[in-house]
């Protein structure tokens, strides 16, 4: 039986694979997008319970790899703040928001407030 450190290294392995293959995640959306995939993917392994049970649960076991990777990415690519602003300045758009949550873009800040990084 496999334990939760080797689980976590495969989802680990299985993120770092899909990093290599794939862009960032363009929003949230897309992420979200990914995830239900994924998550259908699963759903179509559980219901094709009638083969072999070593096929059936590897089955499982890849699509449910493949789901955690995908959560660890969109943590990653996503709800990562520094990570948020790095990716829209690749993506052109500017140094990303400012960290008056989100009301405002970073260039059309003025400099009333704190930043929350001073």
């Amino acid at each position: 039986m496999a334990n939760a450190e080797k689980i976590a290294r495969d989802i680990a392995n299985e993120f770092y694979r899909a990093q290599a293959r794939f862009l960032p995640f363009n929003s949230a959306h897309e992420g979200y997008a990914v995830i239900l995939e994924e998550l259908d993917e699963l759903w179509e392994e559980v219901k094709n319970n009638k083969r072999d049970p070593s096929e059936y649960i590897a089955a499982m076991r890849t699509e449910a790899m493949q789901l955690g990777a995908m959560a660890l990415r969109f943590i990653y690519e996503v709800c990562d703040e520094k990570r948020i602003s790095q990716s829209m300045e690749w993506r052109g758009l500017g140094g990303g928001y400012c960290t008056i949550q989100g009301q405002h873009r970073a260039e059309d800040c003025n400099g009333e407030h704190e930043s929350a990084e001073t």
